[in-house]
């Protein structure tokens, strides 16, 4: 049985790896006629004594107001360039990362998650320092990684 793909996500930080992995992303897309959602998470410290509340009021609505601005841009671009659905996406975050973009991707039901990587080294922080067995186990998405080299 063969499995359309649909949905791709693409996790953004706004590295060149992450720009790659959105160019190849959207590149698929288009060749499969899928939707594209570039997400961009933001991490929240969590300070003793201080509720979730509080620290969403102190991040700078200034800041806030510029990423949205940013995503809706990126998005828009991507949409004209490729002629494909392509939804932009922000979320805060007091969760580990595993937590949140298995969440994400579960409740989202993404066929696809393409991820830009810039080596090795990316590649054993992606899976060891932010615990990302544990998204490849709490999720049944296949990740894809975008070596920033690619053409």
């Amino acid at each position: 049985m063969r499995t359309r793909i649909k949905k791709i996500l693409c996790p953004i930080d706004f590295s060149d790896a992450a720009i790659k992995a959105i160019s190849f992303s959207a590149e698929l897309a288009k060749a499969m006629d899928a939707s594209m959602t570039i997400w961009n998470i933001q991490e929240i410290p969590i300070i003793e004594g201080m509720s979730f509340n509080k620290l969403l009021k102190d991040k700078s609505p200034k800041e806030e107001r510029e990423l949205n601005a940013i995503m809706n841009e990126w998005s828009e671009e991507i949409k004209e360039e490729y002629q494909i659905e392509c939804i932009p996406s922000y979320t805060p975050n007091i969760n580990s990362l595993d937590e949140t973009l298995s969440h994400y991707i579960d409740g989202q039901n993404f066929d696809l998650i393409v991820v830009g990587t810039n080596g090795v080294g990316d590649n054993h922080r992606f899976f060891f320092e932010h615990s990302s067995y544990n998204i490849l186990n709490r999720t049944k998405c296949p990740i894809l990684f975008v070596p920033d080299t690619s053409n």
